[in-house]
């Protein structure tokens, strides 16, 4: 088994999302922005049924395994529990260094990111009727380095 550095983790990461922003650049010239992101929040709720069963796991384990799964994925990240809630910072997005180095803009890639997550809460919603919310309290920007994301149950579990 080959074991991957964080930068190589990271380097691995952004070109499979170069690969994915490079696709969304091509259809928004061809059909516009609105089918990409509408495909996209269809990706996010799709997504979300795996993030839902986890939360029944609990808070703890859910946060424990959020965080795994960032690392494993190429993030640089920090995960904290309040209560109920599971708050997720991260710093190094090969996410974002991807969709940015294949030519979308700051704004186009946020776009992106908000449109994965506008339906990624009804997927988990469907399998677990404990979680209240999930959202991005706060996006990168060129003076904020990083994201925050709040999952949120109903009560601790």
């Amino acid at each position: 088994m080959v074991v991957m550095s964080n930068d190589e983790l990271f380097k691995a990461a952004t070109n499979g999302f170069a690969m994915y922003g490079a696709l969304a650049k091509i259809i928004m010239e061809k059909h516009g922005e609105a089918l990409v992101h509408e495909a996209v929040a269809l990706m996010g709720e799709a997504s979300g049924p795996g993030s839902g069963e986890g939360f029944k796991q609990g808070v703890e384990r859910f946060a424990s395994q959020l965080l795994e799964s960032q690392l494993a994925g190429g993030w640089t990240s920090d995960v904290k529990v309040e209560g109920n809630k599971v708050i997720l910072t991260n710093y190094k997005c090969p996410c974002y260094a991807g969709m940015r180095a294949a030519g979308l803009s700051h704004e186009e890639t946020r776009q992106m990111c908000m449109s994965w997550f506008s339906r990624f809460p009804d997927g988990a919603k469907s399998v677990n009727p404990n979680i209240k919310g999930y959202w991005i309290e706060k996006y990168r920007s060129p003076e904020l380095d990083y994201c925050l994301e709040v999952f949120e149950a109903y009560k601790k579990t």
